[in-house]
């Protein structure tokens, strides 16, 4: 008899250290009962603008069971936006979406 040995396995990646960042971790519970976990960062940084990234992904060896992905914008000095996506745990994607506008109001005393 064979006995199977639950083992976790974690690994962590740099992409590109400046842009992406990413991990991933896989939990092996016996013969063709694996579950790996990734998850990515990507920010990109301008004079006008800001927006990160995140994404997270579980998967069994013949599907993916979960995915999550998040923009968040920020336009300096204009709008901040964020769109959030969950997909396969539902049939259909879940979506949300927001936006800021920011709005001066000058007050003038005379």
């Amino acid at each position: 008899m064979v006995q199977s040995v639950n083992v976790l396995i974690l690994f962590s990646a740099s992409l590109n250290k400046d842009k992406v960042m990413g991990a991933t971790a896989s939990l092996r519970l016996g013969p063709k009962r694996e579950y790996s976990f990734e998850s990515t960062m990507q920010t990109t940084n301008t004079k006008t603008k800001i927006m990160y990234k995140p994404q997270i992904s579980v998967r069994t060896p013949t599907a993916e069971i979960f995915a999550l992905a998040v923009t968040y914008t920020n336009v300096i000095n204009k709008q901040k936006s964020i769109d959030v996506a969950i997909d396969k745990i539902v049939t259909k994607p879940i979506i949300f979406s927001g936006k800021m506008h920011l709005i001066v109001m000058i007050q003038i005393h005379i």
